[in-house]
């Protein structure tokens, strides 16, 4: 596997992990919500010719990218939460 495909599945793993969580503590209703999603022990990709990012400034830059490398790729990270689905537009097209 090259470099960058290791980057890009790091990143998508990465947002899937957020998101999941976040719906998670979202629909489970819990009193606290943690005060970080994201871990802060994360060893954060560089991609060239980009000043060096932070974790939020990463998931968010794959965020952005990912409805062109894997179109369904919200729609699966939230149909987990509502298998009946939502009145929400799709995302990615």
């Amino acid at each position: 596997m090259s470099n960058e495909s290791s980057h890009i599945r790091a990143g998508l793993d990465l947002l899937s992990t957020a998101i999941s969580q976040r719906l998670y503590y979202f629909f489970s209703k819990q009193e606290q919500e943690p005060a970080r999603i994201l871990p802060t022990d994360i060893a954060v990709p560089q991609i060239k010719s980009v000043p060096a990012l932070n974790i939020e400034e990463y998931v968010i830059v794959t965020m952005a990218l990912v409805s062109h490398i894997m179109p369904g790729f919200f729609d699966t990270a939230i149909q987990q939460y509502l298998p009946q689905g939502g009145e929400f537009p799709e995302f990615g097209e």
